[in-house]
């Protein structure tokens, strides 16, 4: 009778609920799979409080009835998931912005501390800067292809 009353309902809200993480581990590609984690964090949040309510009711089977017509749970549990899909496309666009103003901001007041240095000791100065800057970014993209998980596509190695 436990069985019936207690893990059954709670087994069908989460299937139930976590089904856009279901979904996302099956159609992600397995390198993107910080997505899926994303995804499915939020979504067990959005599911855990039905949860919880679930558990405090004496009545489970009619709580499990009432939350599957209620349109709110629907929206709570699943737009947990979408958050998840939200936070995955827009905080990785923002840190590599903020990144990219830090830099440029850095650069510049290199480039406003150079300006003495050329003024005292010539242009070799800046020629041996621009050398170093075009290895760093040479080294900078190789690491960048080399990440398991990078965006760009490789060519294939033949082994």
């Amino acid at each position: 009778m436990l069985f019936v009353s207690f893990v059954i309902p709670t087994f069908i809200v989460l299937m139930i609920g976590v089904l856009p993480s279901v979904v996302s581990l099956f159609t992600i590609p397995a390198d993107q799979r910080i997505r899926v984690i994303c995804i499915a964090n939020l979504n067990l949040c959005g599911v855990t409080p039905y949860i919880y309510e679930l558990w405090q009711s004496t009545d489970q089977m009619a709580k499990l009835s009432k939350m599957m017509v209620d349109p709110i749970a629907w929206i709570v549990m699943y737009g947990a998931a979408s958050v998840g899909w939200l936070l995955y496309a827009i905080v990785p666009a923002a840190i590599s912005s903020v990144s990219n103003t830090y830099l440029t901001r850095k650069t510049n007041r290199l480039r406003n501390k150079q300006s003495p240095l050329v003024a005292e000791f010539g242009d070799d100065v800046t020629k041996l800067a621009e050398k170093l800057t075009k290895d760093s970014k040479k080294t900078l993209k190789k690491m960048a292809e080399d990440q398991p998980g990078n965006r760009t596509p490789q060519s294939k190695k033949v082994s």
